[in-house]
């Protein structure tokens, strides 16, 4: 992400939490009140944001996002809002890479083909990571040294800042895959449950149930269910 992309990440997530915060303060039921606008209420207008934001994410993950408008047809309680529109604002904050970058279509091409490639390496079984992994370290001769720049603390890059992107992001990828592996914690990754999603989910519960990669793709899964008990009732 460039420096000005990351600017303009903060900004969103500052923003986001002074219109949150400024529409968590008004009167009750003020915020759910019809209004002759697009989105009829500012909740609702708020969810559509959240969607834009969801929309754009997949596809710098290069994956379907799943939805088939600018917004859903029903939103959710404005603190639930909140709290994954929060979530979703740290991953583009989180989500950076420091270093060179061209700018070019000749990078963009070169991600693109890495998909596949960091795919398999976050999906397939733990002997087959453990390949993956000393194959991608291999082929760009990594050489893990500790590193202090950008405001950032003493942390591991294992190639130099000035290598290509997309091998930059392969090598991080593996050496953080090392960790996982060594302590066997594979079954923390898997494929988004939807069946209309292909995102992948890391789960961080402790009892290892998560099952969706957003709230988005959960609440989606659970109104269907709902629908279908009422249906066949």
């Amino acid at each position: 992400m460039s420096r000005q992309a990351q600017m303009l990440a903060r900004y969103n997530a500052w923003a986001n939490k002074l219109i949150f915060e400024a529409v968590a303060a008004l009167p009750a039921g003020e915020a759910t009140r019809p209004r002759q606008t697009l989105f009829k209420n500012m909740v609702h207008t708020l969810n559509h944001n959240y969607v834009i934001d969801r929309i754009f994410q997949a596809h710098l993950e290069g994956r379907p996002h799943g939805y088939g408008a600018r917004n859903t047809p029903d939103h959710p309680p404005l603190d639930e809002l909140w709290r994954t529109q929060q979530e979703l604002d740290a991953w583009y904050v989180e989500n950076e890479f420091t270093g060179r970058r061209d700018h070019d279509a000749a990078e963009l091409a070169s991600l693109r083909e890495l998909r596949p490639v960091l795919r398999e390496l976050l999906t397939v079984d733990r002997d087959r990571a453990a390949e993956l992994v000393n194959a991608h370290l291999a082929e760009a001769r990594a050489l893990p040294q500790l590193r202090r720049h950008d405001g950032l603390d003493w942390h591991i890059h294992a190639v130099s800042p000035e290598a290509p992107l997309d091998r930059r992001i392969a090598v991080e990828t593996a050496m953080a895959m090392v960790d996982v592996i060594r302590a066997d914690e594979l079954s923390r990754l898997s494929v988004c449950a939807d069946e209309r999603c292909n995102g992948l989910v890391l789960d961080l519960s402790r009892n290892r149930s998560r099952r969706f990669c957003t709230t988005t793709c959960a609440n989606r899964n659970a109104v269907a269910a709902y629908r279908a008990r009422q249906a066949s009732s």
